[in-house]
């Protein structure tokens, strides 16, 4: 017979059997909810996978050293335009010219040239780095050498400016537009009255791919200003020219007659170099030859 405070045993068993109907549903609903979890992540996988599928990812290539490859690679990415976050991460990727350019601390032979058009010229990254300016053993005016370093990179043209490249300044009225002399440049162009480079008309000079000369540095500036640069200082153009191994002549050493155009065996001066042969009589066309501002940092 049951104590006092005692359940009957059929109350227990009633007990028990609902507990374990309600523990038999909570586990149906978690395998429920586990279902379509999974389902869920298919799904998504799935419209992942097919865009990919109709619009596959590019295969990635090494660096080019084309102008085109290089411009590519600055251009900043329109995440509004690509299929899917894979072809978002194969651009982001690519490595920007000037981030190797500012974190560059190799010497000449170590950085990979990097060119770029900027409207219809090539101009070539200098990397940041420092150097020996000037020469013991040149004029009064190279000495005494002292280190120049440079913490940002800058453009600079791959080759002298062609006749061709200065026409354009020309036939836009650079001459005649204020807005690209300086006051000095201004006054000196009234007082002068010029209009074209000296030697402008002149058959030896004014081919098209031959540099232009007879420019005053009033007219340099000016053309420089009309594209929207400027001209470079003397230790920029021999870093770009040198290089951080501060190299003699832009191609390294030792020196050689066939790579610069420069009065030779051709030339009718009294201090002609007759030892050597260019190939020209007068001026090269700009893309012959290989110094200036061209050195380590121009393509070859």
């Amino acid at each position: 017979m049951p104590q006092p405070n005692e359940e009957p045993p059929l109350a227990r068993t009633n007990s028990e059997q609902h507990a374990i109907e309600i523990a038999r549903r909570t586990l149906l609903w978690q395998q429920i909810g586990t279902v379509v979890a999974i389902i869920g992540v298919i799904l998504a996988a799935a419209a992942i996978v097919i865009p990919l599928l109709d619009n596959p990812a590019p295969t990635p290539t090494s660096p080019s050293v084309t102008a085109d490859a290089a411009a590519t690679r600055i251009t900043p990415i329109d995440t509004q335009s690509v299929a899917s976050p894979a072809l978002i991460f194969l651009q982001a990727s690519t490595p920007d010219p000037f981030d190797l350019a500012r974190t560059f601390t190799g010497s000449n032979d170590d950085w990979m040239p990097i060119p770029r058009n900027f409207d219809g010229v090539t101009m070539m990254l200098v990397p940041v780095g420092c150097f020996m300016l000037g020469s013991e053993q040149g004029a009064e005016y190279e000495r005494p050498v002292n280190e120049q370093c440079f913490t940002e990179p800058f453009w600079i043209d791959r080759t002298k400016v062609t006749n061709a490249e200065y026409r354009r300044f020309i036939d836009a009225g650079g001459y005649a537009d204020p807005d690209h002399w300086t006051a000095d440049g201004l006054r000196w162009r009234t007082s002068t009255v010029t209009t074209q480079p000296r030697y402008w008309t002149d058959s030896a000079y004014n081919q098209d791919d031959q540099p232009v000369v007879g420019v005053s540095w009033h007219e340099a500036n000016a053309y420089a200003a009309w594209r929207g640069m400027r001209l470079p200082t003397e230790a920029e153009w021999e870093y770009a020219a040198r290089g951080v191994n501060g190299s003699v002549y832009p191609w390294g050493e030792p020196f050689d007659g066939t790579r610069l155009n420069f009065c030779d065996s051709n030339c009718s001066n009294q201090w002609a170099d007759g030892s050597v042969d260019d190939g020209y009589s007068r001026t090269a066309p700009s893309a012959a030859s290989q110094p200036g501002a061209r050195g380590w940092a121009r393509s070859t």
